[in-house]
């Protein structure tokens, strides 16, 4: 479900997710796209809203799933 959701995110904003949950770092991230950091940083944290609000009716499945 929470790939799902990514693949909805606009190409940019879905790369630069998909880098940092490959374990790259802001630089890193930033270097491979040809963006600035500040850019990376501002990119995750409105992909981040947009990912919580979209996922917040699961979360429930979510703790279900991780056996909490």
């Amino acid at each position: 479900m929470l790939y799902v959701a990514i693949d909805q995110l606009p190409p940019q904003t879905r790369n630069v997710i998909l880098l940092n949950l490959e374990g790259k770092t802001n630089p890193e991230v930033a270097e491979e796209l040809g963006i600035s950091v500040n850019t990376v940083k501002t990119i995750k944290l409105r992909a981040y809203r947009v990912l919580r609000e979209r996922l917040k009716g699961i979360q429930w499945l979510l703790l279900l799933l991780l056996g909490v």
